[in-house]
Protein backbone atom coordinates (compact mmCIF):
# COMPACT_ATOMS: atom_id res chain seq x y z
CA UNK A 1 0.00 0.00 0.00
CA UNK A 2 1.43 3.40 -0.83
CA UNK A 3 2.15 5.93 1.75
CA UNK A 4 -0.58 8.39 0.33
CA UNK A 5 -3.11 5.27 0.79
CA UNK A 6 -1.88 5.15 4.24
CA UNK A 7 -2.59 8.85 4.73
CA UNK A 8 -6.18 8.49 3.72
CA UNK A 9 -7.20 5.27 5.21
CA UNK A 10 -5.52 7.00 8.50
CA UNK A 11 -7.68 10.52 7.83
CA UNK A 12 -11.12 8.20 7.19
CA UNK A 13 -10.77 5.96 10.49
CA UNK A 14 -9.76 9.22 12.51
CA UNK A 15 -12.92 11.00 10.96
CA UNK A 16 -15.21 8.04 11.55
CA UNK A 17 -14.16 7.69 15.22
CA UNK A 18 -14.68 11.51 15.82
CA UNK A 19 -18.42 10.96 14.47
CA UNK A 20 -18.61 8.35 17.20
CA UNK A 21 -17.51 10.29 19.78
CA UNK A 22 -20.44 12.86 19.41
CA UNK A 23 -23.93 10.69 21.00
CA UNK A 24 -21.57 9.45 23.48
CA UNK A 25 -20.70 13.04 25.21
CA UNK A 26 -24.35 14.22 24.02
CA UNK A 27 -25.86 11.33 26.85
CA UNK A 28 -23.96 12.23 29.62
CA UNK A 29 -24.61 16.11 29.47
CA UNK A 30 -27.77 15.49 31.07
CA UNK A 31 -26.16 14.06 33.95
CA UNK A 32 -23.95 16.80 34.72
CA UNK A 33 -25.69 19.52 36.64
CA UNK A 34 -24.75 22.98 36.92
CA UNK A 35 -26.45 24.14 39.72
CA UNK A 36 -27.19 21.29 42.08
CA UNK A 37 -24.49 19.47 44.11
CA UNK A 38 -24.30 16.10 43.73
CA UNK A 39 -22.64 13.00 45.92
CA UNK A 40 -22.54 9.92 44.43
CA UNK A 41 -21.22 7.13 46.91
CA UNK A 42 -21.21 3.46 47.10
CA UNK A 43 -22.93 1.80 50.40
CA UNK A 44 -20.39 -0.88 50.96
CA UNK A 45 -17.24 0.46 50.29
CA UNK A 46 -15.86 1.63 54.04
CA UNK A 47 -13.50 3.46 54.20
CA UNK A 48 -14.89 5.63 51.69
CA UNK A 49 -18.29 5.57 51.92
CA UNK A 50 -21.04 3.05 53.51
CA UNK A 51 -24.81 3.57 54.17
CA UNK A 52 -24.24 5.28 57.55
CA UNK A 53 -22.64 7.94 56.02
CA UNK A 54 -19.06 7.14 58.29
CA UNK A 55 -16.54 7.31 55.50
CA UNK A 56 -14.32 9.60 54.86
CA UNK A 57 -15.97 10.81 51.44
CA UNK A 58 -19.38 11.25 53.21
CA UNK A 59 -17.53 13.37 55.38
CA UNK A 60 -15.96 15.62 52.92
CA UNK A 61 -19.29 15.90 51.34
CA UNK A 62 -21.18 16.98 54.44
CA UNK A 63 -18.48 20.09 54.97
CA UNK A 64 -18.85 21.04 51.68
CA UNK A 65 -22.66 20.95 51.61
CA UNK A 66 -22.53 22.87 54.92
CA UNK A 67 -20.05 25.22 53.59
CA UNK A 68 -22.21 25.88 50.17
CA UNK A 69 -25.10 26.48 52.66
CA UNK A 70 -23.32 29.20 54.99
CA UNK A 71 -22.02 30.95 51.76
CA UNK A 72 -25.65 31.15 50.44
CA UNK A 73 -26.95 32.26 53.26
CA UNK A 74 -23.95 35.03 53.78
CA UNK A 75 -25.09 35.96 50.37
CA UNK A 76 -28.62 36.09 51.08
CA UNK A 77 -27.84 38.32 53.71
CA UNK A 78 -25.43 40.49 52.35
CA UNK A 79 -28.57 41.01 48.77
CA UNK A 80 -30.80 41.98 52.04
CA UNK A 81 -28.80 44.79 53.67
CA UNK A 82 -27.94 46.15 49.72
CA UNK A 83 -32.01 46.48 49.16
CA UNK A 84 -32.30 47.97 52.25
CA UNK A 85 -29.56 50.65 52.04
CA UNK A 86 -31.21 51.69 48.75
CA UNK A 87 -34.57 52.46 50.33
Amino acid sequence: MPASARHIVLILGSVLLASLSGPGAAQTSDLVSHTAFRVCADPANFPMSDEREQGYENKLANLIAGGLLVFSFSMLEVSDSLILAQR
